[in-house]
């Protein structure tokens, strides 16, 4: 006797199956399985992922239990990040990074939030661009149908720097260094102290 379980395709879904074939024993054979719902036939379909217990009994009276499983599906994972902000407020050249394991190309992503939308992939890999910034949600179904869980991302704009300063410097002597304080706007991916070095020379004597 062979069983032979196949999966279900995705995670939640009914289109598993069993196959049981004999190749020895008296016929008719009845076949029962564990739960009522059940038919009594050797092959079942529309199953979802689960543990599956049979009996098959010949018409002599011989009888064989056994047990299979029938698997629940692998799930589409589907992870992204922002991968370029905005080149400024009102801009729309935001960027998301995708990436997808499990499943089946092509795979098409759609996004809501800031603006929405959906992009078909080739590969587990892409990006989606043209986009303004705000808070975004993204969904992955695969070529069997299969749904990812939802990825949450933020494209934030690109805060512009506007800094200036003057000093007045007079050399005395040798060259020397001057150091330059800035500080970058709360806001900006930058925004940290940093400095500026600049080398003067002294005039001419």
């Amino acid at each position: 006797m062979t069983v032979v379980p196949v999966g279900a395709t995705c995670p939640g879904g009914n289109d598993g199956s069993i196959g049981i074939s004999l190749f020895s024993g008296s016929p008719p054979y009845t076949y029962r399985w564990a739960g009522d719902s059940l038919p009594e036939q050797p092959s079942l379909d529309g199953l979802p992922g689960g543990n599956y217990s049979y009996t098959v009994t010949s018409t002599n009276g011989c009888a064989t239990s056994g047990m299979t499983v029938v698997d629940a599906g692998i799930p589409l994972l589907l992870a992204c990040h922002t991968s370029g902000a905005t080149s400024g407020p009102g801009q729309s050249d935001g960027e998301i990074s995708v990436s997808l394991t499990d499943g089946m190309a092509p795979f098409e992503v759609t996004f809501s939030g800031a603006d929405a939308g959906a992009m078909t992939f080739q590969t587990a890999m892409g990006e989606l661009t043209g986009l303004p910034a705000g808070d975004y949600t993204l969904v992955a179904t695969d070529a069997n149908g299969c749904v990812s869980e939802p990825c949450l991302t933020t494209i934030f704009d690109l805060v512009p720097m506007n800094c200036s300063a003057k000093y007045v410097i007079t050399p005395m002597g040798q060259p020397y260094s001057v150091l330059f304080p800035l500080r970058l706007g709360e806001g900006s991916h930058l925004s940290t102290s940093s400095s500026l070095t600049e080398t003067v020379a002294a005039p001419p004597s």
